[in-house]
């Protein structure tokens, strides 16, 4: 047979204003040689015959201890021309997804702590899996288990030799993209993957600094390179946050292969693993799991740990991208090891409310996230018997308040300013030396959808979001004496940070109002830039007075952010990026908040190119544009919370709107499930950190709302991914819940463990996951001996929730009711049919 020769592209290796040399994207690889020289004669090693039923069914041949195999440089070389690649959690997922695209059959075994995520990813690539064991090595004995009764073939993902092999194409890639690197930053779990890049690169530059990074949960490479041999760590080790490098067996042919390569192993705190995790969401606008952020860890212990690499070029490897649903913990767990979170625990008088309400008026005041509270009263104590205790958990930071209000000139009402094409092509180019192109991505499940895709990624942006584009240009066209004296502006956040980073590349001084419902990292990125922030407003029209206000009594400029005909013009600058990046595009789809941004595209998009489409997508929690384009006429609605905080507006642009209602083709509106569900898709599929207002763009598709554009080239713009930390975890676990990944329902069972047992066991053999519990003792109806028991668990997709409603019902015929979409009596699910 053959070999199977693919051209690959090589993953890049990105440069970082924050930290130096960003860890690369690089993926996993998985070798594909069906014959090889290390893969034993199946004449002589029949797996179904005398072999294993003579030797131990646990014996890998391709993983001998006692005879291990060390891989060669030539190895890698061999492997680089017969290669795949593939981003992916893990081996096991890798070999799922092969072997579909290659029709050969494969089983998965994995241990019940393996995610649900990963096994779904699984089954979705038409694997078979089977959950069996509490570690990795009673899921090792299973797959073993199952070779005596069946012709299939074992391998080890950790450790076969063609692993390690391919992952020696890594270490050929980063040299071949930066020759200079000092040192390279590996992931250990296993040691395949260091085995394979310390090979290549001790080859080609002996010189390069070979690390691996491993949590210090599961320190089994450490140890081995300690002892000089494989080393097996405890199977009982707690789970952290890098919890797929948790191998608790060294591969004996990646020791055999890196113990003499490998210059150090470091240990890393789970702390620092979650800072990193948190860092490369906030700052890189890169979602990746712990096992991959562990390297940049590494580089955020300086100088407690790799102190010698202060200075130096160091290349950190990104193995993988699957974040799990313990994002909230992870990102709680950053802010508290920066100190940004704060508890306070309160005990008063069940009676004295007032209390309660003080400590919040103070929160308040001070400008306080409350993150979550909870009330507990002591129990079998009789010191305090009517006291109630409050917890609090928020994030802090105080502001100063002025007030006042000012009539701005350049968005008038009676005077809109027409926007010009000539104008936008001008602030383009002079806009160059600042603000380099954004990339127009090609999504990789537009097959699912029959549509031609792409994203246009705003994201990355210095600052996170397109409002650099508009604040460079309006900076630029201020007179000379102006600059001088400064700028002011009020912002809910992506506007204000664009235009402060802008001003400081300019010297130019910049105050920044800000209502006091912005997100606190919003806030902190404009001190951060060198801006004067004040809080002031309950919402935008009050915080755009008050910098009136400051403009006049300061001799300050005022530029609205968000309509000012300076502002709109530099935003053109998307679509002209577009038309260049994909010639051929039928339609783009645009977020619409006050309409600035819909209004620039437009303009470029009908002068250049008519029979492009442009629709404007908006949360239908603040239709504002919507019915201003319905009525031909701006109208003002009452201010609501949206997921897509950053576009609803309860007013639109002047200007943004008198230039936008002829050219815009069509409004979409969306319900807030829609967008939590793109915000979750986007994160797990294209593994971009995005905002509620950037996922609207892409909604559409995953909802099937556009089916004109079938076939068709279409543009998303995403407008930016400056989404608060929290209100991203929110949005990911309400993604799961509109998504049937996660299910709220109650049941009545008898007051005893034993019904308990009962219980939880029907939700153990289904294969679900127990998020939270709530027993309800006192308000049950009927029987006193019962007791209302409230649970929340996950699931892997909305058939395997649909599994669980029938298994509950059985189960429990007159006491289970689940009380969520699309699960509940009221809104039936149509795959489901009650008997």
């Amino acid at each position: 047979m053959s070999k199977i020769h693919i051209q690959i592209s090589t993953s890049p290796i990105i440069q970082t204003e924050s930290l130096g040399m960003s860890p690369g994207a690089l993926a996993k690889r998985v070798f594909i040689k069906r014959l090889y020289q290390w893969c034993p004669d199946q004449d002589t090693v029949d797996i179904t015959g005398s072999f294993f039923q003579t030797q131990n069914i646990e014996f890998d041949p391709w993983c001998d201890e006692e005879y291990p195999k060390t891989v060669t440089y030539d190895d890698v070389l061999d492997a680089k021309s017969n290669i795949k690649r593939e981003f992916s959690q893990s081996p096991l997922v890798a070999l799922a997804y092969w072997g579909q695209n290659l029709e050969i059959p494969v089983t998965v075994v994995l241990p019940v702590t393996s995610s649900l995520r990963t096994q779904q990813f699984c089954i979705d690539y038409d694997a078979e899996v089977v959950v069996h064991g509490n570690n990795f090595n009673e899921a090792k004995r299973k797959a073993c288990a199952i070779l005596v009764n069946s012709k299939l073939s074992y391998i080890n993902g950790y450790d076969h030799p063609h692993v390690i092999s391919a992952a020696g194409t890594i270490g050929v890639e980063i040299l071949e993209q930066l020759s200079d690197v000092h040192a390279v930053l590996v992931p250990v779990g296993g040691g395949s993957l260091i085995a394979g890049i310390a090979t290549a690169i001790k080859q080609i530059r002996p010189g390069v600094l070979v690390y691996g990074i491993q949590s210090n949960k599961c320190p089994s490479f450490k140890r081995a390179l300690e002892k000089g041999a494989p080393w097996q760590t405890a199977a009982a080790v707690e789970l952290g946050m890098a919890s797929s490098l948790q191998v608790p067996t060294v591969g004996c042919n990646a020791f055999q292969t890196a113990r003499n390569l490998v210059d150090d192993v470091v240990l890393i705190d789970d702390d620092w693993v979650s800072k990193a995790v948190f860092h490369l969401i906030d700052r890189e606008k890169i979602v990746v799991e712990g096992a991959a952020a562990i390297t940049l860890a590494a580089i955020m212990c300086l100088p407690k740990a790799l102190r010698e690499l202060r200075e130096k070029k160091v290349v950190c490897i990104l193995s993988g991208g699957n974040l799990e649903p313990m994002l909230f913990k992870c990102i709680e767990r950053a802010k508290a090891f920066d100190g940004r979170l704060l508890t306070i625990n309160a005990t008063f008088p069940k009676e004295d409310l007032q209390t309660l309400k003080k400590i919040f008026n103070f929160l308040t005041h001070l400008e306080c996230n409350v993150l979550r509270h909870n009330f507990d009263q002591p129990w079998l104590s009789d010191s305090y018997p009517n006291d109630l205790i409050v917890t609090i958990i928020c994030e802090t930071r105080d502001k100063d308040h002025t007030k006042s209000e000012d009539y701005d000139q350049f968005c008038d009402p009676e005077n809109p300013r027409k926007l010009n094409f000539e104008d936008i092509v001008e602030a383009s180019e002079a806009s160059r030396p600042f603000i380099p192109a954004t990339p127009c991505y090609l999504s990789q499940t537009r097959n699912d959808f029959a549509i031609n895709f792409y994203y246009k990624l705003e994201t990355v942006h210095r600052t996170g979001s397109f409002k650099e584009r508009g604040a460079l240009n309006a900076l630029q066209k201020l007179p000379r004496d102006k600059k001088k004296i400064g700028v002011v502006l009020a912002s809910l956040g992506n506007q204000a940070i664009g235009l402060c980073h802008c001003a400081r590349l300019l010297s130019i001084p910049v105050v920044v109002v800000m209502p006091v419902n912005v997100p606190l990292i919003k806030l902190q990125l404009c001190k951060n830039l060198g801006a004067k922030v004040i809080v002031e407003g309950s919402d935008l029209q009050e915080a755009q007075k008050h910098a009136r206000f400051i403009a006049r009594d300061k001799g300050l400029s005022y530029i609205n952010g968000r309509d000012h005909p300076d502002v709109l013009t530099g935003y053109g600058g998307v679509a002209l990026e577009i038309l260049e990046q994909v010639p051929t595009v039928d339609a783009i789809l645009v977020p619409v908040g006050t309409g600035g941004l819909i209004a620039a595209i437009a303009t470029v998009i009908k002068h250049v190119k008519p029979s492009c489409l442009v629709y404007g997508v908006q949360s239908e929690v603040m239709p504002t544009f919507f019915e201003s384009m319905e009525k031909g006429q701006p109208v003002t609605k009452p201010m609501q919370n949206s997921l897509a905080d950053g576009i609803a507006m309860p007013y639109v642009g002047v200007n943004a709107f008198y230039n936008a209602l002829p050219l815009v083709d069509r409004m979409i509106l969306l319900k807030e499930d829609w967008i939590a569900r793109t915000i979750l898709y986007i994160v797990e599929k294209e593994r971009f950190v995005v905002e509620g207002a950037a996922a609207c763009s892409v909604a559409p598709i995953l909802n099937s709302l556009v089916p004109e554009l079938k076939t068709k080239n279409v543009v998303c713009v995403l407008s930016g991914g400056n989404i608060d930390a929290t209100l991203l975890s929110r949005s990911l676990d309400r993604g799961l819940a509109a998504s049937g990944r996660m299910i709220k329902f109650k049941v009545g069972i008898r007051a005893d463990s034993a019904a308990m047992a009962e219980l939880l066991k029907l939700l153990s053999d289904g294969g679900y996951n127990i998020l939270r519990q709530f027993m309800d003792h006192i308000w049950v109806e009927e029987e006193i001996h019962y007791v209302e028991t409230k649970i929340v668990c996950q699931s892997r997709d909305l058939q395997h929730a649909i599994q669980l409603k029938r298994i509950i019902e059985e189960a429990y015929p007159k006491t289970a009711v689940f009380e969520t979409e699309p699960l509940n009596d009221k809104h039936m699910c149509p795959c489901y049919i009650k008997k």
